[in-house]
């Protein structure tokens, strides 16, 4: 099982939208909530370097970037799990899944956004970053990554994404992909052929359960193969 990080464990997309409204506003630029989502939520960094320069009809300043990332860092204070996180992750410990993360952001992110929402330990040495492949999402790097560190094939991953770019990536890496559409992202814009949506985190076990009592998989095996 692999899992995105922002929007989908932890709650920091709708953060993100609210401190990049207003820095886009300070240079001038108004979106619209649905906007933004549409432009920036769950992009790669070179993608939100050029989209912000297109909006902006040029570089921004130069601290800009600075500046948005130090507004971020103090709005993640507030920073929760996304409900049911906690429970699935449980659920997949009980159950004997093994999981990893996979995320666009920068490892210092994704290590502070666990560390604040009391997620760490649980993905101690199974963190992978889009920023130490050669293409964030929605190329599949990360993921392909994800899938050779735990010595797997990919087909046999499950992942769980929360944005269209992510979507993208799980389903271009080869890997069973549901669309959580419990964040920021309209259901509609998630939705792909053959990707099933979960509207409540907590919704994919009893699909994870029923896949291993039909295929009588080993439990401690399960990267689980979905027929």
């Amino acid at each position: 099982m692999v899992f995105d990080c922002d929007g989908t464990l932890v709650d920091s997309e709708r953060i993100g939208v609210q401190v990049g409204r207003r820095m886009l506003a300070d240079l001038g630029v108004t979106l619209t909530e649905a906007e933004f989502v549409e432009r920036f939520v769950g992009c790669s960094k070179q993608h939100w370097t050029d989209e912000v320069a297109r909006v902006v009809g040029g570089p921004p300043p130069a601290d800009w970037s600075r500046r948005h990332d130090e507004l971020f860092a103090v709005a993640l204070e507030q920073l929760r799990p996304v409900p049911g996180a906690v429970e699935v992750l449980d659920a997949l410990d009980g159950l004997g899944v093994p999981y990893r993360l996979a995320s666009n952001s920068d490892r210092a992110h994704i290590a502070r956004t666990l560390e604040l929402t009391g997620l760490a330990d649980r993905f101690t040495g199974r963190v992978h970053s889009a920023h130490d492949v050669a293409r964030g999402k929605p190329a599949p790097d990360v993921y392909l990554a994800a899938a050779a560190a735990a010595g797997v094939d990919p087909g046999e991953c499950w992942v769980v994404e929360d944005s269209p770019f992510g979507v993208e990536a799980g389903v271009a890496a080869g890997m069973r992909t549901f669309a959580f559409t419990g964040g920021v992202h309209p259901r509609a814009r998630l939705a792909r052929p053959g990707v099933p949506a979960l509207d409540e985190l907590v919704d994919l076990v009893p699909l994870l359960e029923r896949h291993l009592l039909s295929t009588r998989s080993t439990p401690g095996n399960c990267y689980p193969t979905v027929p």
